[in-house]
């Protein structure tokens, strides 16, 4: 279509249809140019989905696998505080079991000190 109105304008005057030659010859490489654009925004925006489907699926696998781990350390940790409920538990009562025993011992002493006072 626009190659018939160049046609009838160069019948009329060459120059100027020299000039609208050149114009199409511009709207081609414009309309190429943007169809390139256009063309490789697409490919990069597939291959930047394409990309972050495959992170998705890593982190999702990584998710995974440091909640594993956050469940086993969580019960590591739950052992280790029975066990130290333990150990406290154990060093109260040997404290105490000492303390009664000193107690006794010195209430002992006490008592043959008393009598060794007695018979001076």
């Amino acid at each position: 279509c626009f190659d018939e109105v160049i046609r009838q304008v160069a019948n009329n005057c060459a120059a100027r249809g020299l000039l609208l030659g050149e114009v199409r010859y511009e709207i081609n490489r414009t309309i190429a140019i943007y169809r390139a654009q256009y063309e490789h925004g697409i490919a990069f925006g597939i291959r930047k989905a394409l990309l972050a489907e495959d992170e998705k699926a890593d982190m999702e696998q990584r998710i995974s696998e440091l909640e594993k781990e956050n469940k086993t350390l969580r019960k590591q940790l739950n052992e280790e505080k029975a066990q130290h409920d333990e150990t406290k538990k154990s060093e109260a009562d040997e404290t105490q079991v000492e303390e009664q025993n000193f107690s006794e011992e010195i209430q002992f002493l006490k008592e043959i000190n008393q009598q060794y006072q007695a018979l001076l």
